[in-house]
């Protein structure tokens, strides 16, 4: 399927009238006290297109381990864990206390994901999907996807944006 290479092609090289990139320049820290590792996060860019999405960012590695990256499983309990993507609040109905964020998971990745991050080592570049988050309501960023051990692990940026 060549979908998820047209809509790369089309959100990095036509900076079409549609196409809007917000410039965000986050950086955020995640803490070995409440993760496995300590990483830093960083969230140069977001841009939508007429029909997709990319984020232009990097994940560093700030512990003394290596650390693998695998495909995520979205594991319903007790905690949920999400792959590289965009994510919103769902319309959570009664009775339910929590759902799951909504999800729009990247479907590919510039320069190409690395199997691990070594101690010390940053992985920088782009990921991106179809689809568009909705306007007017918070979007986070999910990066995931993360092994130490035996432990599984993502992380979702505590900064958020609106389109």
């Amino acid at each position: 399927m060549r979908f998820p290479a047209v809509v790369a092609v089309a959100l990095i090289v036509a900076p079409a009238a549609s196409a809007k990139t917000l410039t965000l320049n986050w950086v955020e820290q995640a803490s070995a006290t409440y993760y496995p590792a300590t990483m830093t996060f960083k969230v140069k860019s977001v841009t939508t297109g007429a029909h997709a999405w990319s984020v232009r960012a990097s994940v560093t590695n700030r512990s003394n381990t290596t650390i693998r990256l695998v495909k995520a499983v979205t594991i319903a309990s007790p905690h949920y864990q999400y792959p590289f993507s965009l994510l919103f609040a769902p319309v959570c109905k009664p009775p339910a206390i929590s759902c799951q964020l909504e999800i729009l998971a990247a479907t590919y990745f510039r320069s190409a994901k690395p199997t691990q991050l070594r101690s010390g080592k940053t992985w920088t570049g782009t990921f991106g999907g179809p689809g568009l988050p909705p306007r007017q309501k918070l979007i986070n960023v999910g990066f995931g996807e993360f092994v130490v051990g035996k432990k599984t692990f993502s992380y979702i940026t505590t900064h958020a944006f609106k389109l």
